[in-house]
Parts: structure tokens; C-alpha cells; sequence
């Protein structure tokens, strides 16, 4: 869970997404890997305000993925998925409001600060 919880906020502080969308990125759909790093889209039709949204991840925040897709995913699948935050059964997307929560629960652990994930956006 701490994993998930340092490469959500690692992707909030530098594209500032909506939990759905956060909670929803799938490899190479959303999240595209580049020749120089990676790519966090989302198109019109996945987006509440219907704009394309595109952010062109810096290699701080890449280097976080790459340690998570090496590292960590591969240790919570139990079949075929294109999820990057993975639920409990290992195949589904994490459920929104469990990330959510894990998110504010973990602020408010290492931090002692109330956090709400919509904050971020801001």
C-alpha cells in the first residue's frame, strides 16, 4: 500500500488529476511509455470536463514508475491486467475511494496533516 500511496502522490504533484482518473491509469492506454520516459494521457471521453488531457512526465517521476512496474506490480498480479494501481484481487483497478483513503490515511500518518486527494488540484 505504501508503494501505491508514494507514486499516486508522486503522479498528483505533477499532473493534477482527478481520483478517477488517477485511480483509473492503465499501462499503454493512459500511461505510455516513451522513448525518453513516459506519457500520462487521457482523452476526451475519460475526463469529467470532456478536455484531452496530456502530461509529459519528468524523469524523477518516471524513474518512481519504472521502480514500481520493476518492483512492485509484478508482486500484486494474479492474471491479465493493464492496471497500474492493481485492486485485491490482482487483476482489477484499485477501487477510487480505496486509494483515495489510502492516500489520506498515509499523509495523515507520516505527516500529521488532513489531506483530501481533490486538494492537490488546487
Amino acid at each position: 500500500m505504501m508503494a501505491d500511496v508514494a507514486l499516486a502522490l508522486e503522479i498528483l504533484l505533477v499532473a493534477p488529476i482527478r481520483i478517477n482518473n488517477l485511480a483509473g491509469i492503465r499501462l499503454e492506454k493512459n500511461l505510455i511509455r516513451q522513448r525518453d520516459g513516459f506519457m500520462l494521457v487521457f482523452k476526451e471521453n475519460e475526463v469529467k470536463n470532456k478536455e484531452r488531457l496530456s502530461f509529459k512526465l519528468p524523469k524523477e517521476t518516471c524513474d518512481v514508475i519504472e521502480w514500481y512496474l520493476k518492483a512492485i506490480r509484478p508482486e500484486r498480479i494474479r492474471g491479465e491486467t493493464d492496471a497500474l494501481f492493481i485492486g485485491e484481487d490482482g487483476i482489477r483497478l484499485k477501487a477510487k475511494n480505496t486509494l483515495a483513503v489510502q492516500i489520506s490515511k498515509k499523509v495523515k500518518e507520516r505527516a500529521g496533516l488532513e489531506f483530501n486527494v481533490h486538494l492537490i488540484r488546487h
